[in-house]
């Protein structure tokens, strides 16, 4: 065991008691105080039919929170067949997932992190049910029982923290109920996908609610390995690489939950959840090739075989994403006279390995495995006003607790994996915030909030695990402003203008990558420097049952973006030292009729490096033509250099993109049928700084038909994505020897069953 393992593993298990701890003194306080606000989604009374969101950390209505928000219920949801979180971009312009492997980073207006690097998290903070999810390895999971979703854009750095640059995500499930109710569904859709979910809710007292929901998933994925396993044309398959269905699926998650009402005013949610995903669509490469040229180091062996098109890949080694996690959480709620005090406790552990075939081909060029293990625990403690007095605030306390270890191996020419490299490092960050709103006038508004933040980094190394470098730590502080103008011409309607900040921690450079010729060093380069965000926003917003319209105009001054990009098998960082965006979104839903609503969504941006002189371009090594094929053949690796993109269109920013939707409902044999369609739009876009990959634009057409029988207890539904089969590339991967494609999903369709008591 390695130096100091055993002390940091014994204050870590200190570290989560003590939070655990204090979710539970707030389970041991008492007081009276009126009973809690109405649950999210919908208001009742006279703004009934309104969308009620939590973005401001307090329940609002969406038109009168002075920030930019889509906000998408169950039934949205479900009609644009959206069922997990990457496939969220379908119903909000200016939202991306890319992956970088199976790192799932997302972009929300251009702002978005390119390094796979598990203690570099995400520049969108990601909540579900009020919790933290911080490895970006996490974040490809499947909706269980939502209820809704709030994609908050711009920089939260006052309310959502460090890691909120460029927004944050709010997932919100369903609590346990002590009316008893029961829900099954099952569906088959192409590529062998079956999915089964189930959802049981009881009361065992009138105080005592329980749930438990499970869902499984598995399919045979739409790649097909054209390669045969024959010497002459590749090395040979490797142990565990998949010969038949290369992208076949299995996952599983399981949830418990119980939730207490201890007294008029207090209540206990516990929850446990244990999940298994073992799915390799985002590590199945096929082979870039430009203009005849194949970027792969088989390239240079004759005979090798390379998938080139949507559905082919060529892999030999193994490839393959696997994770388990285990997530305990605690939520403890106390309404107290003229407040409401909030703890959020969670424990996360997480078992995570991928294994990547590198060369994108036949060839036994270079395979990689990337064994990880993360554990966090988070607490948080969250004050907000009840009322509707003229003043109005929310304040909380925030601890985060992470350790990460990550093994790289490699596997050459075909041999057995060796222990290569690997990092690691424990992070804690604490912060305490608050923001307030008061009324100046009846029709006047004003917001401030401020964030404090500290952040530690302990112990980063790098190297294999029986020879890790260890390297400086580090401490760093920041303060989160946010100021808010908001002006209601009318009941109806809202104006505001606004200024936050927002900021993503150093990130921990071990070997000093970032020493480059013109590169100022921070840190003695033992890090990057912080990501900081000024954003300046203008909005209107106007709502009543049957129509709504919000627009926006926002500038963004973004420094020190943290970038990385390969060379000789290392990751390369830097700092672009300045970013410019600016832009326009706007969105409207109006219900023509009863039976019919259509819904329109778009984001233009203007998205450019003001000064990034060390952003990475992919120069492969050509040797003359070995193989005959009339072509210079790639040498086997790259001289990736830093390459001037000043002036650019940043990547993962692409110029427009949009959403149309519409939703049907008529009455038909007695039951209710919904009809419903979304089409959604993205201009080209660049999945690197220097313009060297891209994809052009795109349509994805997604439709669904449901018809549910007078009882209301069953639901039969048919439905397609990517309705019109078009071709789009999600993401190409740069490694050391060749550039891999990942493609988007063909046309699906499928038929499901759900079933209510």
């Amino acid at each position: 065991m390695e130096k100091g393992a055993s002390k940091f593993g014994g204050a870590f298990r200190l570290r989560r008691r003590l939070c655990l701890l204090a979710g539970a003194a707030v389970v041991l306080a008492g007081g009276s105080a009126p009973a809690f606000a109405q649950a999210e989604g919908e208001a009742v009374g006279e703004d009934a039919g309104m969308i009620v969101v939590t973005a401001q950390r307090r329940q609002e209505l969406s038109r009168d929170v002075p920030i930019t928000i889509t906000t998408v219920n169950e039934i949205a949801l479900k009609a644009a067949n959206v069922d997990s979180l990457v496939s969220l971009p379908k119903l909000t312009p200016g939202l991306r997932f890319d992956k970088q492997g199976a790192y799932v980073q997302p972009t929300i207006r251009g702002v978005g992190t390119t390094i796979a690097l598990t203690q570099a998290g995400s520049s969108v903070g990601v909540y579900v049910d009020g919790f933290y999810v911080p490895n970006t390895l996490s974040l490809d999971f499947q909706f269980l029982n939502v209820e809704s979703v709030q994609v908050l854009k711009g920089p939260q750095g006052t309310l959502f923290g460090r890691n909120a640059t460029s927004g944050a995500i709010l997932v919100k499930t369903a609590d346990p109920s002590t009316e008893t109710r029961a829900i099954a569904e099952a569906s088959y859709e192409r590529f062998n996908a079956r999915k089964l979910q189930g959802y049981v809710t009881t009361g065992l007292s009138d105080a005592l609610a329980v749930s438990l929901e499970g869902e499984y998933s598995a399919g045979d994925g739409f790649a097909r390995n054209i390669y045969d396993g024959s010497l002459t044309t590749g090395g040979g398959f490797a142990p565990g690489a998949r010969r038949k269905h290369p992208g076949k699926y299995e996952k599983w998650t399981v949830r418990g939950s119980a939730k207490a009402d201890l007294t008029d005013n207090f209540s206990v949610l516990l929850r446990y959840e244990h999940g298994e995903n073992v799915d390799p669509t985002g590590v199945i490469n096929g082979t870039w090739v430009e203009n005849g040229q194949v970027y792969s180091a088989g390239d240079a062996v004759p005979g090798t075989v390379f998938g080139l098109g949507r559905r082919q890949t060529a892999l030999n080694q193994r490839a393959e994403f696997g994770i388990k996690t285990d997530i305990v959480q605690m939520t403890a709620k106390l309404e107290l006279e003229s407040a409401t005090l909030t703890s959020y406790s969670q424990y996360r552990e997480e078992d995570i390995w991928q294994f990547l075939d590198m060369d994108f081909s036949s060839a036994s060029a270079l395979g990689l495995h990337l064994p990880e293990k993360a554990k966090v625990v988070t607490q948080e403690l969250l004050l907000n006003s009840n009322g509707s007095g003229p003043f109005q605030y929310t304040a909380g306390l925030f601890y985060f607790g992470g350790q990460s270890d990550t093994g790289i191996n490699l596997s050459v020419q075909g041999a057995p994996y060796f222990a290569f490299n690997g990092n690691g490092a424990k992070t804690r960050t604490y912060a305490a915030y608050v923001d307030a709103t008061y009324q100046l006038a009846s029709d006047v508004f004003l917001t401030g909030g401020l964030r404090y933040s500290h952040d530690v980094v302990k112990a980063p190394y790098s190297g294999p695990a029986a020879a890790r470098v260890y390297t400086p730590g580090f401490k760093g502080d920041r303060v989160s402003p946010r100021v808010v103008i908001r002006y209601k011409p009318s009941e109806e309607s809202s104006l505001y203008a606004s200024f936050t900040k927002g900021y993503k921690s150093a990130i921990s450079d071990p070997e000093r990558t970032s020493l480059k010729p013109g590169v100022t060093a921070y840190k003695d380069g033992y890090y990057l420097r912080p990501e900081d965000i000024n954003a300046f926003e203008i909005g209107y917003k106007y709502a009543v049952r049957n129509l709504s319209v919000e627009l926006a105009a926002f500038h963004y001054d973004y420094k020190n973006l943290q970038n990385s990009y390969y060379e000789f098998g290392s990751a390369i960082y830097s700092n672009a030292a300045k970013s410019r965006i600016r832009g326009v979104e706007g969105a409207v839903r109006y219900e023509l009729s009863p039976a019919f609503e259509l819904s329109a969504a778009a984001t233009y941006l203007d998205a450019k490096y003001r000064d990034y002189k060390v952003a990475g371009f992919f120069q492969p090594v050509l040797l003359p033509d070995v193989d005959s094929d009339g072509r210079p053949d790639f040498a086997g690796f790259n001289t990736a250099v830093p390459a001037d993109a000043s002036g650019l269109q940043m990547q993962r920013a692409p110029k427009f993109s949009g959403t149309l939707g519409a939703r049907y409902r008529a009455e038909v044999a007695g039951g209710a049928l919904v009809a419903s369609a979304n089409l959604y739009h993205t201009s080209r876009v660049f999945f690197d700084a220097a313009h060297q990959f891209g994809q052009g634009a795109h349509e994805i057409v997604s439709a669904r038909v449901q018809w549910t029988d007078p009882s209301e207890r069953y639901t039969v539904a048919v439905f397609g994505d990517n309705l019109t089969d078009t071709k789009y590339l999600t993401q190409a991967n740069t490694t050391l020897v060749g550039t891999g494609t990942i493609w988007g999903k063909p046309a699906t369709y499928g038929v499901s069953l759900r079933v209510e008591i």
